[in-house]
């Protein structure tokens, strides 16, 4: 990906400056052309000369920069490349010759790799999106507060991968620096190590850009067919959601009889109906403290529950094929499920609880 595609698709404040000229948008643009070359001991002017009419661009050649390099115009090039742009061309068949090519205000010229070294050019890159501390990830900035940067692991990731022998701390000609006003980086590097740099921080921004959309919270009606025009949007209920307890951590059972106001008898000597059970919040009877499982067995028992109960009621609803969760909590049972399934889940984990007190009530002979 050039740079012209880079400065093109980017955000007005995170193109490089200078922008290309017309002519060197022109020029930057054929390099992203595909092409195909099939040569058989053929000049180096004629492979120029083919690829000139190909794209229409204007090539031409440093014959001194070639000589010093010890090429020539009539270097035979034998090569048969497809399905690449006009860019990898040009470097695959001129990294043999030891050269490379500069981009001019509307041609190309074909020189030494030392001459191209020569012809630095400065370009400003704005990096405050990449070097901002502070980020979408992070709690917002106080009233005041300004926003931190930190550009030296930018900076190092671009010397240490992006043309690395051709940096002054090397020994070579190029140079970067941060300045922090602009919040940006200005570059004096040869033009393909500029391509190189717009082509990394590109990547850095696409990659940025998907963290950051990975993270925002899912649309519960994205992918939803819409409704009818002529119809109300109809929106299913959440399913309940219960916790069941495997331990009453209550008053001892005669404490909660003397409480609780006498049962009313129905006329006719009839039994009397049992109390309402409690809607989202399930205490299971349980045996007084003294006699109760300790935590480390219900929590235990606890796990043992939410996995037995998707595999003995309804296998299909359960996640992740069905809506219906179900999680260990410690020493209760959250269950998230139909009405009619909740009770029969209720009527699972209660006789299941209840042969755990027997088999942890004193005189049973096993606390399993």
């Amino acid at each position: 990906m050039s740079l012209l595609s880079r400065v093109s698709t980017a955000e007005p404040d995170t193109a490089a400056r200078p922008l290309p000229t017309p002519r060197e948008a022109a020029v930057l643009k054929a390099l992203d052309e595909p092409t195909e070359i099939d040569f058989a001991e053929q000049p180096l002017s004629g492979v120029v000369e083919s690829l000139k009419q190909r794209h229409g661009i204007e090539i031409q050649l440093d014959e001194k920069a070639l000589a010093d390099a010890g090429a020539a115009t009539d270097t035979p090039i034998t090569r048969t490349i497809q399905g690449v742009t006009l860019r990898s061309v040009l470097r695959l068949v001129l990294d043999d010759l030891d050269l490379t090519y500069v981009v001019g205000d509307g041609f190309l010229l074909i020189t030494s790799k030392t001459e191209a070294e020569n012809r630095l050019t400065c370009r400003v890159y704005p990096v405050e999106d990449l070097v901002t501390l502070d980020s979408e990830f992070r709690p917002p900035l106080r009233p005041g507060q300004k926003p931190a940067e930190d550009a030296r692991a930018l900076i190092e990731l671009i010397v240490s991968t992006m043309a690395p022998r051709t940096w002054g701390e090397v020994g070579g000609p190029g140079s970067i620096k941060f300045v922090r006003n602009s919040h940006a980086l200005a570059i004096s590097q040869t033009e393909e190590a500029h391509e190189e740099i717009a082509e990394l921080l590109a990547a850095l921004r696409r990659t940025r850009d998907k963290q950051i959309e990975a993270a925002k919270p899912l649309d519960p009606f994205a992918g939803r067919p819409p409704a009818p025009s002529n119809e109300p949007l109809q929106i299913k209920e959440p399913l309940p959601i219960k916790v069941y307890h495997l331990a009453q951590r209550a008053a001892p059972a005669k404490q909660a009889q003397a409480a609780a106001p006498p049962a009313q008898q129905p006329a006719g000597g009839a039994k009397a109906a049992p109390p309402a059970k409690e809607q989202n919040n399930v205490a299971l009877a349980a045996a007084p403290p003294a006699d109760s499982p300790s935590p480390t067995k219900l929590e235990a028992w606890a796990k043992a529950i939410a996995k037995l109960v998707p595999e003995m009621i309804e296998p299909e609803s359960w996640e992740p094929t069905g809506e219906g969760m179900i999680r260990a909590a410690g020493e209760t049972v959250v269950v998230r499920q139909t009405d009619e399934i909740q009770y029969r889940v209720g009527k699972l984990i209660e006789e299941r609880s209840a042969n755990l007190r027997r088999s942890t009530s004193p005189g049973s002979r096993s606390a399993t």
